[in-house]
């Protein structure tokens, strides 16, 4: 989320991953969204899942929201970061809930 700016016109293209504005926590929601659906625990998960966020982003915010942050590597080190820990956060909660489904199941049993 490093790579993407705020584009709310008051806080200078900030970084979403750092912009306290509530347009940058509604941008963060959306990157979150994105994310959801897709496996960021292989890498070709984690460049689909990056490519698909800043194509609909780039779409709906025009090029500007796309910010050129690059680790000294080359790499997008940050947005790979966040996708991992967006992932986990998706697959716990995937898993949580289907816990809490066989332990409704089973308490329904009779």
């Amino acid at each position: 989320m490093g790579e993407l700016a705020c584009t709310c016109g008051s806080c200078e293209l900030e970084p979403i991953n750092t912009c306290r504005c509530d347009f940058a926590a509604e941008i963060r929601g959306e990157a979150r969204k994105v994310l959801d659906g897709f496996d960021v625990t292989t890498d070709e998960g984690r460049r689909a899942a990056t490519d698909a966020v800043k194509t609909s982003f780039v779409a709906r915010y025009g090029p500007k929201v796309k910010r050129q942050s690059l680790d000294p590597n080359g790499h997008f080190a940050g947005f790979v970061v966040v996708a991992l820990v967006a992932g986990a956060a998706v697959l716990i909660g995937r898993s949580l809930r289907r816990t809490g489904r066989k332990v409704d199941e089973d308490a329904d049993a009779p």
